[in-house]
């Protein structure tokens, strides 16, 4: 899955409507249908901004916005193996916040009972 990103957090959606993952899912169902509604708009329709960093367990985690006219949803994202995320892992995130970004892959690990955001690339982030 891929999206795009241009210009700074300041998007507002058209619908009002904010879905919240950031935290661990325990609503799969829930989850899915936010996934469901991410995956119906355009990557080059989507803006992408950098939130919060957090880590647990040996992984690193980037709180993520997601915006489009449609859809609002802010994901915590697992960015440990995203070799794209190297300098903002060791940077813990400081000075990255509401920075955007542009051609963000993901994966979507829906195995259990959770639903997981995994970042596999980034094309760049914008200042």
């Amino acid at each position: 899955m891929g999206v795009g990103a241009m210009g700074c957090n300041n998007h507002r959606c058209a619908n009002g409507a904010m879905y919240d993952l950031y935290d661990t899912v325990a609503n799969k169902t829930y989850a899915m249908e936010v996934v469901g509604r991410l995956s119906r708009v355009a990557p080059e329709k989507m803006d992408v901004y950098i939130g919060e960093y957090s880590a647990d367990n040996s992984r690193d985690y980037l709180q993520i916005a997601l915006h489009s006219d449609s859809v609002c949803a802010v994901v915590k994202m697992n960015i440990t193996d995203c070799a794209d995320m190297n300098h903002v892992r060791e940077m813990k995130g400081v000075t990255y916040r509401s920075a955007g970004i542009r051609g963000l892959k993901y994966k979507i690990d829906s195995g259990g009972d959770e639903v997981r955001f995994v970042m596999e690339s980034i094309e760049g982030i914008i200042d």
